[in-house]
């Protein structure tokens, strides 16, 4: 496609089909930071560019052109909802930076939530990752997968806020360890945190595998479907068990509900 110079947040039908982030201010701001100490075996490049040139490649793009880099399976979903190709472009924009605007929110809650866990057993059991008594065969295997925090997986946290075999997860990580590292919390709030935190993990899964968000997350097993507003409600939720200050950073990044 023939290359044209104009600008690109106004291209192509709808108006932000060739919307070009922040990202590489980002990345010459965390250079910035660095300075001099920056982590060994980064290289930077002299040059303070890409070696493909911005303006070489903004032009309009339509319906036709997403939906056959992206999929006419893919884009179909919106156009039937929409029933209009250009409503369906804007649509699936939408999607796509809602779900890149969610992925900041659910990393700072996902590592908060961690953290929290982690000081909580560790109070109770020290070295808590080696305690593989504690846990059922599918905790044991993720634990002996990963050596580090930051390598057990979202399904791991969400687990172990089960009741575990014969109810040993109550008694003996709930109620001794995680209640007590939680606020504004009662004992039986465990299963509703469990539930809370099983809608997190689809959101954030279908995030992760570049599936729609805009029409809702289905949840089989409690025959319902969520929307973000729902789980982004759910996320809240958990985050004010957690610490005042996570809530306070999530509601940033979230924006006020106007409503």
């Amino acid at each position: 496609m023939q290359g044209v110079k104009q600008n690109p947040r106004t291209s192509g039908t709808g108006g932000n089909h060739l919307y070009y982030s922040k990202i590489f201010e980002l990345m010459n701001k965390s250079r910035e930071l660095l300075g001099n100490k920056k982590p060994p075996h980064i290289r930077y490049g002299g040059a303070n560019k890409y070696i493909i040139a911005q303006n070489d490649y903004q032009c309009q793009l339509n319906f036709n052109d997403f939906e056959e880099l992206f999929s006419e399976e893919r884009l179909g979903k919106f156009l039937d909802f929409t029933k209009n190709k250009e409503h369906a472009l804007e649509l699936y924009e939408t999607d796509s930076k809602l779900s890149a605007s969610l992925c900041e929110v659910l990393n700072y809650f996902e590592v908060g939530l961690r953290n929290n866990i982690d000081k909580s057993m560790s109070k109770i059991y020290g070295d808590w990752l080696k305690r593989t008594d504690l846990f059922d065969q599918y905790a044991v295997n993720i634990m002996e997968k990963n050596s580090k925090l930051s390598d057990y997986t979202f399904g791991f946290w969400q687990h172990i806020f089960g009741t575990g075999p014969h109810g040993s997860y109550d008694k003996m990580i709930w109620k001794p360890a995680i209640f007590n590292g939680l606020q504004h919390c009662k004992l039986s709030e465990r299963k509703h945190i469990h539930k809370s935190l099983r809608h997190i993990r689809e959101l954030r899964n279908r995030i992760a595998h570049q599936e729609p968000i805009v029409f809702g997350v289905r949840f089989g097993k409690e025959n319902i479907t969520l929307s973000v507003t729902d789980i982004v409600n759910d996320l809240l939720y958990v985050a004010d068990k957690i610490d005042d200050r996570l809530v306070a950073i999530l509601l940033e990044l979230i924006g006020e509900n106007n409503d």
